[in-house]
């Protein structure tokens, strides 16, 4: 089911010419507004290790904190473990999450 705003915006090219968008486009240009980005908010973008506990289990886990892991996943208990990392969890296969690279 399409959005009511993605139903408007193809309404809206459906009946501009080409001639027409590239007016616009360029009046939108000129003042110095960009185009939106099909990429998340890369602001807020952290460099991460991919890693796997004990029990199998993924995560995305912030460069910084790796070592804590670690050493929280050989010595704590499994429930403080969940309970501290669970924000970093895949949620099961690192396959259930979209991953994003420069290359």
């Amino acid at each position: 089911m399409k959005s009511e705003l993605a139903q408007k915006l193809k309404d809206i090219l459906d009946n501009t010419t080409q001639e027409e968008f590239d007016e616009v486009w360029k009046e939108i240009a000129s003042k110095g507004i960009e185009s939106p980005s099909l990429l998340p908010n890369t602001k807020n973008l952290r460099e991460v290790k991919v890693l796997q506990d004990i029990w199998g289990h993924w995560y995305l886990i912030p460069n910084e904190l790796h070592e804590d892991f670690y050493d929280d996943c050989s010595y704590g208990s499994i429930r403080d473990f969940q309970f501290k990392w669970e924000n970093y969890s895949t949620g099961g296969d690192l396959n259930n999450i979209q991953l994003y690279a420069e290359i």
